[in-house]
């Protein structure tokens, strides 16, 4: 089975190879001391990428429970999200980004 190698280094190391113009687009790097994944996009750039914990995801809309009546909603990632299936009978269902 084919590998997939990822080079890897704290973020100085990754800052120190960008500044001297040896990083590669496309190319994918570990911030060991961060636990983040980057993209390199030239050999002086990259991009490093928010943590799931980190997106800050959350929004409130309103629904309707099986009584008809409004209510609103607050959802952040990692929680349960109530829902009622056609017969009015409640479930969870986690909501994940």
């Amino acid at each position: 089975m084919p590998s997939l190698k990822i080079k890897r280094g704290s973020r100085s190391q990754i800052d120190a190879a960008a500044s001297s113009g040896s990083l590669n687009a496309g190319e994918p790097y570990l911030i060991t001391d961060e636990s983040r994944i980057a993209i390199g996009t030239s050999t002086t750039a990259y991009t490093a990428f928010a943590k799931q914990t980190e997106t800050g995801f959350s929004a409130s809309f309103p629904f309707y429970k099986a009584s008809g009546v409004s209510d609103t909603i607050a959802l952040v990632s990692g929680t349960y999200l109530p829902f009622f299936d056609s017969s009015g009978s409640a479930k969870n269902i986690l909501l994940t980004t």
